[in-house]
């Protein structure tokens, strides 16, 4: 099913009379002009007005109905269901942005602040698969927090790739849970897994393992970006006999110590990881440093160039929609290759023909 097929999938929550143009024309032109950088009802509906000859023949539209105006776009985003938008990216990504075999995939939710309710005990999030090194996502989802966990919504989009061997899922310590990890070893897959207190046993033990073997490996780098001095230890030691029947596969325990100064303040941070690898710590480091990348390369520039948490266009159900289409730019900004996002917002403005390459065939012509 291609991209039109899908957007024809998603309901349409207008009444009957009115109607200029079928529901998925509006949908896709939403989504063309905030790609090609027109971020806003008022922008979109220039982005429509500015480029009407392109539009209509790339699309094959009537030429004398007019553009959709700003209110269009204003109550399509109040009331697109924002989980038919999510399940056609999420299927874009199935189809345009599979990790080869071998890759590193990080894992992790993100809330969205702005959509919490008075007493802020419901809210929604995305959870999404990122890829290290390209930065790309390549399976979303949303949570709604009071309804669902994040713990069976990663385990849904590892599902996703059950097919493509020797993937390595970085988790957080909410996912260091024995059903993700069998999950993953049944797929014949990897799993690299912060520790801490939610599994109390495992990290108690865990500490007190790498307090009193000697490691197999040890790998120290020093880091002086952002304004501070940071020493990185990272230590491999063999996985305590008594869990390695408790957690499939398991072979190695990792402790990363960061030590230095930020700011003048001296500061020392030990964490722990479970994984199936049997890799040294020097290959290590990286892969461990690798996964928050989901932070610094996707949470980040969603909150920061984005601003999602605290968005101007609020209402409805416009705070979700727009941040899958934040996912969705992302992601052709990174397989364009571009350095930055602001880099690759401006590389894609006004070409509306190659934005709709992307959106159809994919990067394979890029």
């Amino acid at each position: 099913m291609n991209l039109i097929e899908q957007l024809k999938q998603i309901p349409d929550p207008r009444g009957r009379h009115g109607q200029r143009y079928p529901f998925w024309v509006l949908l896709l032109l939403a989504l063309l002009g905030s790609l090609c950088g027109y971020r806003g009802y008022r922008p979109l509906a220039a982005f429509c007005r500015k480029n009407a000859d392109e539009i209509q023949r790339v699309l094959a539209l009537d030429i004398a109905v007019p553009m959709p105006c700003m209110s269009t776009f204003r109550r399509l985003f109040l009331q697109v269901s924002d989980e038919a938008l999510a399940a056609v990216f999420h299927q874009w990504c199935l189809t345009f942005m599979r990790p080869s075999p071998g890759s590193w995939v990080g894992g992790d939710g993100k809330s969205i602040r702005c959509t919490r309710n008075a007493n802020g005990t419901n809210y929604m999030s995305t959870v999404t698969l990122f890829t290290h090194g390209s930065g790309c996502v390549i399976a979303f989802a949303l949570l709604e927090n009071a309804k669902a966990s994040e713990i069976g919504v990663i385990r849904d989009c590892i599902e996703a790739y059950a097919d493509i061997p020797e993937l390595t899922f970085t988790l957080d310590a909410l996912h260091c849970q024995k059903a993700t990890v069998a999950q993953i070893v049944a797929q014949q897959q990897h799993y690299l897994i912060a520790v801490k207190g939610n599994q109390k046993k495992l990290y108690r033990v865990l500490t007190d393992w790498v307090a009193t073997q000697p490691p197999i490996d040890t790998d120290e780098a020093e880091d002086l970006s952002h304004s501070r001095t940071v020493t990185r230890t990272v230590s491999t030691f063999s996985m305590p006999p008594e869990l390695q029947a408790e957690w499939p596969n398991s072979q190695q325990v990792i402790q990363v110590t960061r030590a230095g100064t930020r700011n003048g303040e001296s500061f020392c941070h030990q964490s722990l990881y479970l994984t199936d690898h049997t890799l040294s710590a020097r290959d290590l480091r990286p892969r461990v440093q690798g996964h928050w990348e989901i932070e610094n390369r996707l949470h980040w520039v969603r909150d920061v160039t984005f601003l999602e948490d605290d968005p101007p266009r609020l209402g409805g159900r416009a705070p979700v929609n727009w941040a899958i289409l934040n996912c969705w730019l992302i992601n052709l900004c990174r397989g364009l290759g571009c350095t930055t996002i602001p880099e690759g917002v401006r590389d894609l403005t006004n070409r509306i023909g190659k934005v709709f390459e992307l959106l159809s065939v994919g990067f394979s012509s890029a």
